[in-house]
């Protein structure tokens, strides 16, 4: 098992004992299941904060304008913005 996936087991293992130890309602504990996992295979577990802050913040909105690009190419507010 790669260090990744390990992690991935431990913060799925860590979510569920958190939800049975403050009895969370099984539909908001599947509610925030879900998130946990499609927020993770989104990042692959990676802390997306703490990168960009080994960035300067003219590099950070480069990257960022770089992450959000479709919503920026399709959103009609976005169309007649310069580059």
């Amino acid at each position: 098992m790669t260090s990744a996936t390990a992690k991935y087991h431990d913060m799925l293992n860590n979510v569920r004992e958190f939800m049975k130890l403050h009895e969370v309602p099984k539909a908001l504990s599947e509610r925030v299941m879900d998130y946990v996992v499609s927020t993770w295979a989104m990042t692959k577990g990676l802390d997306t904060e703490k990168v960009l802050n080994y960035c300067p913040k003219d590099m950070k909105a480069d990257i960022c304008v770089h992450l959000n690009r479709k919503v920026f190419n399709e959103h009609p507010a976005f169309r007649l913005a310069s580059d």
